[in-house]
């Protein structure tokens, strides 16, 4: 779990006050980061870095990322585990309560498969009540040793015969004898305390010892340990720790505490874990070097491959140390929340620090602790100690402040501050120890103060903004870093330097050195002035933030301190104008929190703040060369099926050739994200870089694949996955002849009934065509039927027998016309709203001409409507009107009367025929028995079809109407044209 806010825990319990001295600075893990239990027994790190872990409720294994907890449901015979185990084929092996073993191995729980016989002799043959194996070891032969505590040495061969080493000693004696690969191992003889120790050498005789003056208790023993190497032999019970060598003790060494495990570390010193005293580390001849977590029951201690140390403990999980050299305080008497905003060293080595309303020192001997005796709303916001040590100033919100460190007490400035300087607040305090200057940074400006005498620089215009930063050269020059750039003070000028490029940004710290000034940023990063350029380091090369707060010198190195951390920075002397980056400190490696609020540098130590509290950091800067971060391939999935053995060739189906790998790179020091590349050649060549822990190869051609991974070291290397991943994908059955020839076949039938549907599918749109010309030209041909025709001659006729030749001539010639634009509109689909209009105003003159006037007709139109730009189908309104005339007025001999309304609905065209006529039920009765009207249905198959072809909703209602006493009235047709209707526009 990468969560730091989570892991990071200094101290045991919230309730407990910490010490003013330096404690190790640890990561905490227990039930919140995902651990079964806070009872841990025992911890070691496996061949591919995996951290693992015995607890009371099972098989813990971490991987920097989470934990994850092995119980009865995987395979464990029980849940509470305890000494575990690496044999030489990279197996954990484990042993539980009742003295059944087991191993983990590539994923799974394996049950030791002699643990019948295992448990059948301890409990029939041996008749044990107490059968806790309290050491074992798996040797090359796959043989089992293991002690059992008041009974003795045993092995169990690879056929599973079980043989007892040595025969039972009398009471009270202790036999150390050779084991696997020469290794010693423990014979117990009883429970109680030992009075005589027998080293069994494998090539020389036995050693007896008398200890009886060493372990002088003679109550039961809990803890036996033993350590062998070369000619040196450690060994303890309870309390007590020998060192024998060459045949004679050497050394004991008695601790207030029980050990309850010994081990090496890669340098050959002595780790022990106690019962209350913590982890201490011991030399060779027990000499004490250093304790770990002093006042904790630890039951292990372990040193992964980066060098982080992790103890594990009885009753408060797990605590890892990533730098043992690396501690951290919290000063007393403050609130933990409190944020520390200033530390400063004096020459006799005291350490001050102030927060917002408590300032104090940690030296030697004491710890001193200072409160403001001034109003509520003062707050600190820097400190200056002389060089001397005598004197503290402190910079507060109100003004300037200087304390006698000796008698505690608050001095007076010699010489009253000048307006406006005396109630200006302090942003920032820089004394130049060549001239003995004090310079006071203030939120309008800054000024020198020496020796309590006032020296306000004359600056012309000066400063009048926020002064967050001072350093002086040697020569006595001033650089004054503000809110608004870098400025120069010297000869009594103030001068803005803009030289080379230098942004106008706000400056948050400065430190000159070699002619050069370093210049901190809170947006720009880091810059260095030269005397011949400008150079600039920000996060493009490394740095973990823009905004730089504090910059101290650690010998030739500069420390920067960041809201994100801290940066050890160079200049790069392969190449004059550029920097390079030696090292990132963030939380994790000594820090509580990535911001830093306050910086220094005393002791060959970096101490800076953060979440309140003060660490003291010793950089390793070759710590990053030497990480080597393990790279793992985790899972497989081919399609829906996850391959496990994947250290063998997987062959893939064709159906399953989408192919999933994660992996990931194993770094407990590392909290961050990891660079990876990978590559899966036979389909690519190239290296794939990213962030990601999962590459996905979708639909793989048929063939042979290597898979590759790597993850790139912090030093820029690259290191390789333990495995690769051999893929062969088979060919599909797709290419097999037969197959090829099936699918020609089908493909030609297939095309077949292509062809045949597709022509079906023309056929039917060729008929549907064919079937709306041939209505449309019989809708012409109504209209134009030889009974309209003749009824227009003879009303021609009439009016040449009534010798009215003008308006027999007007009749002709609108006759003539109305015909000549019907045969216009045959030819095209549509027509305009505003040529409609006029074809049934054409018309409707012609047979009210026809019927002597005996109906009246009037068409109106919506003036909204944009009659020309509206289109509608041809020949469907003028059947309407027709059959109102021939069916509606036709029986009235007077008083006739047919409205033609076209209104607008939205987007819809309304199209509106009402006569006053008999209505359709009399004429019905009037039309002749075997004479039907054609006008109606041809117009509704013509709807249809249009709506099919056009995917439209043209549709049409017709309506009786009556009057109120509820005779027949007319009738109304309604036309609705879905979004024809186009409207006029307005500038």
């Amino acid at each position: 779990m990468r969560n730091l806010s989570l892991l990071l825990v200094l101290f045991f319990a919230s309730g407990i006050t910490p010490l003013a001295g330096q404690n190790h600075f640890f990561r905490k893990y227990d039930s919140r980061q995902g651990l079964p239990s806070s009872e841990v027994y025992y911890g070691l790190q496996d061949d591919d870095g995996y951290m693992w872990f015995s607890t009371d409720h099972g098989l813990v294994r971490y991987d920097g990322y989470q934990f994850k907890t092995y119980d009865v449901y995987d395979g464990l015979p029980e849940n509470p585990i305890f000494i575990l185990h690496k044999d030489f084929r990279n197996r954990v092996w484990f042993v539980t309560l009742n003295g059944l073993l087991g191993y983990h191995h590539k994923g799974r729980i394996y049950p030791y498969q002699f643990n019948d016989k295992l448990h059948s002799y301890i409990s029939d043959t041996l008749r044990a009540t107490y059968n806790l194996i309290t050491d074992y070891e798996i040797d090359h032969q796959g043989s089992l040793w293991f002690s059992l505590r008041n009974t003795g040495l045993f092995r169990i061969d690879s056929s599973g015969q079980i043989m007892k080493m040595n025969p039972r000693r009398k009471n009270r004696t202790t036999m150390l004898v050779p084991a696997a690969d020469g290794r010693l191992m423990i014979d117990f003889a009883a429970l109680p305390i030992s009075d005589t120790l027998i080293v069994q050498w494998p090539d020389a005789p036995a050693d007896t010892f008398n200890v009886s003056k060493y372990f002088k208790s003679k109550i039961f023993v809990h803890h036996y340990n033993l350590l062998h190497q070369g000619p040196d032999i450690y060994y303890s019970e309870k309390d007590v720790l020998l060192h024998i060598r060459k045949g004679r003790i050497v050394g004991a060494r008695k601790l207030p505490y029980a050990i309850i495990r010994m081990g090496f570390d890669h340098d050959g010193r002595i780790w022990l874990s106690t019962q209350g005293g913590g982890g201490r580390l011991l030399d060779r001849e027990l000499n004490e070097i250093e304790v770990f977590l002093d006042g904790e029951p630890i039951s292990s201690f372990c040193r992964d491959q980066e060098g982080g140390l992790w103890f594990t403990s009885l009753n408060s999980g797990i605590f890892y140390i990533p730098e043992q050299q690396n501690k951290v305080i919290v000063p007393p008497n403050m609130y933990r929340q409190d944020k520390i905003i200033d530390l400063k060293y004096d020459k006799k080595g005291t350490l001050w620090y102030a927060s917002f309303a408590v300032f104090g020192g940690f030296d030697a001997s004491q710890n001193q602790i200072h409160r403001l005796k001034t109003a509520g709303d003062t707050v600190i916001s820097a400190i200056q100690p002389d060089p001397d040590g005598r004197r503290l100033w402190v910079g507060t919100n109100r003004g300037l402040l200087c304390l006698d460190t000796k008698t505690n007490t608050y001095l007076p400035i010699m010489a009253a501050l000048r307006q406006p300087w005396k109630n200006y607040g302090v942003k920032n305090l820089h004394m130049d120890t060549t001239s003995g200057i004090l310079w006071v940074g203030t939120y309008a400006g800054f000024y020198g103060l020496k020796n309590g005498d006032i020296w306000v620089p004359n600056t012309g215009e000066g400063i009048t903004h926020r002064v967050e930063a001072l350093e002086t050269a040697p020569d006595g020059r001033v650089f004054v870093g503000s809110q608004k750039g870098l400025y120069l003070y010297a000869n009594g000028r103030l001068e803005k330097q803009l030289q080379f490029g230098l942004p106008e940004t706000r400056i948050t710290a400065l430190r000159y050195r070699n002619d050069s000034l370093w210049i901190g940023t809170r947006q720009a990063g880091l810059m260095l002035l030269t005397p011949d350029t400008l150079i600039k380091f920000g996060r493009q090369s490394g740095l973990p933030s823009s905004s730089v707060s504090f910059l101290e010198f650690k010998g030739n190195l500069l420390v920067a301190g960041t809201n994100r951390g801290i940066s050890i920075v160079a200049p790069d002397h392969r190449s004059g104008d550029s920097l390079r980056l030696i090292q990132n400190i963030t939380a994790g490696y000594g820090l509580l929190a990535n911001e830093v609020s306050a910086m220094t540098v005393g002791n060959n130590r970096i101490v800076a703040a953060s979440a309140g509290f003060i660490s003291f950091l010793v950089p390793d800067t070759n710590l990053l060369q030497r990480i080597r971060m393990p790279c793992h391939i985790t899972a497989v999935a081919a399609g829906r099926l996850q391959v496990r053995d994947f250290d063998q060739r997987i062959e893939l189906k064709y159906s399953d050739n989408n192919l999933i790998i994660n992996y990931f790179a194993i770094s407990f020091f590392l909290q961050e994200r990891h660079t990876y590349r990978h590559r899966l050649l036979g389909l690519e060549s190239e290296w794939v870089v990213n962030q990601q822990t999962t590459a996905a190869y979708p639909f793989l051609p048929p063939g042979n694949y290597v898979f590759e991974v790597e993850v790139r070291n912090p030093d820029g290397s690259w290191s390789p996955a333990s495995e690769k991943i051999f893929v062969r994908v088979l060919k599909p059955y797709w290419k097999q002849w037969w197959f090829i020839a099936l699918m020609v076949l089908t493909g030609i039938l297939l095309m077949s009934g292509i062809v045949y549907l597709v022509g079906r599918q023309i056929l039917r749109q060729r008929n549907l065509l064919n079937d709306m010309w041939r209505f449309q030209q019989e809708a012409l041909a109504l209209q134009m039927n030889p009974h309209f025709i003749f009824n227009a001659l003879n009303t021609v006729q009439r009016f040449i027998v009534e010798n009215d030749k003008l308006a027999s001539s007007r009749y002709l010639s609108r006759f003539a016309g109305f015909m000549r634009a019907m045969l216009d509109n045959a030819q095209k689909p549509d027509t305009s709203l505003a040529a409609e209009m006029q074809l049934l105003g054409q018309y409707l003159e012609l047979e009210s001409a026809r019927a002597h006037q005996s109906f009246t007709y009037a068409i109106t139109c919506d003036p909204q409507i944009d009659t020309e730009k509206t289109l509608i189908p041809v020949f469907l309104i003028q059947p309407l009107v027709e059959n109102a005339i021939q069916h509606g007025l036709k029986a009235l001999e007077s008083g006739g009367k047919i409205e033609l309304r076209f209104r607008l609905e939205g987007q819809d065209l309304l199209a509106e025929v009402e006569d006053n006529g008999i209505g359709r039920a009399a004429a019905a009765k009037l039309r002749p028995e075997k004479k039907s009207s054609l006008g109606l249905p041809i117009t509704e198959k013509r709807i249809f079809l249009i709506n099919k072809s056009r995917q439209t909703q043209i549709r049409l209602e017709i309506t009786d109407l009556f009057s109120e006493s509820g005779q027949a009235a007319g009738t109304l047709a309604r036309l609705r044209f879905p979004g024809h209707a186009k409207t006029k526009t307005h500038g």
